[in-house]
């Protein structure tokens, strides 16, 4: 702080709050969307826990058309080496780390 620095932390419900309003209120598109959670997700004094899951969720959400939230649950399970998840959503069966099974 002496330096006029300052860290900012973000939490992970914060990013999809962020993706939540910019599409839904603002109506930007995903691909806006996405680069612009990207670009902020990457700033040097930004710390965020799940950063790797959260641009992972990005990457899936822009290109394969799911739902940001069910992007980061399946980026999540990726990184906690978990792959079956229990759903009647199909937009699981998109995502390449999961398995989707029907309760």
């Amino acid at each position: 702080m002496e330096r006029g620095e300052v860290t900012l932390v973000l939490d992970t419900i914060v990013v999809a709050e962020c993706v939540w309003t910019l599409r839904s209120y603002y109506r930007r598109s995903v691909p806006d969307v996405a680069g612009a959670m990207r670009e902020l997700l990457l700033l040097p004094n930004l710390v965020a826990e799940e950063r790797d899951s959260l641009i992972t969720a990005l990457a899936w959400y822009e290109s394969l058309g799911v739902d940001f939230v069910d992007a980061l649950l399946a980026a999540r399970m990726q990184a906690a080496g978990d792959r079956d998840v229990y759903s009647f959503d199909q937009h699981f069966d998109r995502l390449p780390s999961v398995k989707r099974l029907q309760p």
